[in-house]
């Protein structure tokens, strides 16, 4: 991990004593625990990547997958059926008939969409606002709704069935994702939360947050897919570590999107990232108005904040915005075919089991 650390912190140069250092680091570590050796594999992915060397750099990248993946199985069939439950039990009539009624964008802002996404960068510029904070990946949707089935959607309905009243079904899910965020010391009144998997819970955002608003930020799925694939997530995200894994979990996603998109109505914003980062002057207004905040030029010079960042683009949000990192995936063309081949067939394959109703 320090290899990595090193790696991510500079950009290396051929002949370098940095990259001769970490070449001399390969048979140090040849003999290591599989998360470790695959830690600096990354590392030489990324030093090879500097240096234009993108074979040797998928390779080591994907050394580097194999071996975490081999620690982090990744159950590709259940994680589809559970979107698919999901589209086909929370649809928009159900929803609009069991939902709280919507007070307006005053309450907590939620930013999904895939790692590497950009969600980082959302949220860096909506806490650039003076009334709101970040909470960063707060991870606490799953304890708050855990009573009325979470993201199994079969047990959401379940639940309103039982009581058949709004207020008596939903209110404590609210009340409860509040005391939990108050506990980890949120200091505003408005605050970001980014966690993971958001996509799983915001039908239950829709039914018991009525001041909740949601933006989704979305990006080519080659570049997304690539920059997952070179990251080395230190838990979690089982599925980063193959493209096959990769493409079946963005195609699941992807019925999520069409189907909050359509069920969630004007509570979801969706940011193409390309766009936002094209024109950052034109997208941060609609951002602000969504979220129910007045425009401030500070969320513009969003790198200018000073807080903590626990994510993989903690050094990219300390920079002013950049386009860089749009067509990342190009010079891998080649070698991510076997992505784009997977992807299709698994959106095929879920097209053909959406409801009618639900596909775009």
């Amino acid at each position: 991990m320090t290899w990595l650390a090193i790696a991510s912190a500079q950009r290396y140069a051929s002949g370098s004593t940095a990259f001769a250092a970490l070449l001399t680091a390969d048979r140090d570590t040849a003999r290591a625990a599989p998360t470790a050796r695959a830690a600096y594999l990354y590392a030489m992915g990324k030093a090879w990547e500097d240096l234009g060397e993108y074979d040797r750099a998928f390779d080591a990248f994907d050394m580097g997958a194999t071996l975490i993946r081999g620690e982090r199985p990744w159950d590709a069939d259940g994680d589809e059926a559970a979107a698919l439950a999901l589209v086909k039990e929370l649809d928009r009539s159900w929803l609009d008939e069991a939902a709280l009624p919507d007070l307006g964008p005053t309450g907590p802002i939620f930013v999904t969409g895939l790692p590497r996404s950009g969600t980082t960068l959302l949220d860096q510029i909506l806490a650039s606002h003076s009334v709101v904070s970040s909470g960063g990946e707060l991870n606490l949707l799953e304890v708050a709704t855990g009573d009325a089935g979470g993201s199994v959607a079969s047990m959401v309905r379940r639940h309103f069935e039982t009581t058949l009243d709004a207020e008596t079904a939903w209110g404590p899910i609210g009340l409860l994702y509040r005391h939990l965020v108050e506990q980890r010391g949120a200091p505003s009144a408005r605050f970001v939360d980014k966690s993971l998997d958001t996509s799983r819970y915001a039908g239950l955002i829709r039914l018991a947050m009525p001041d909740a608003r949601l933006i989704w930020i979305r990006r080519d799925p080659l570049d997304a897919a690539w920059s997952c694939f070179r990251t080395y997530f230190s838990q979690g995200l089982g599925w980063t570590f193959g493209l096959d894994t990769i493409a079946r979990h963005f195609a699941a996603e992807d019925v999520l999107f069409e189907h909050w998109s359509g069920a969630l109505g004007s509570r979801l914003l969706v940011v193409p990232y390309e766009e936002l980062v094209q024109d950052i002057g034109e997208w941060v207004p609609r951002i602000a108005r969504h979220a129910g905040l007045a425009f401030e030029p500070a969320m513009l010079d969003f790198h200018r904040l000073k807080r903590s960042v626990t994510t993989a683009s903690v050094a990219q949000v300390r920079q002013p915005l950049y386009q860089r990192a749009v067509g990342g995936s190009a010079p891998y063309a080649a070698r991510l075919a076997p992505f784009v081949a997977d992807y299709a067939q698994a959106k095929a394959a879920l097209a053909s089991k959406v409801p009618v109703g639900d596909r775009a």
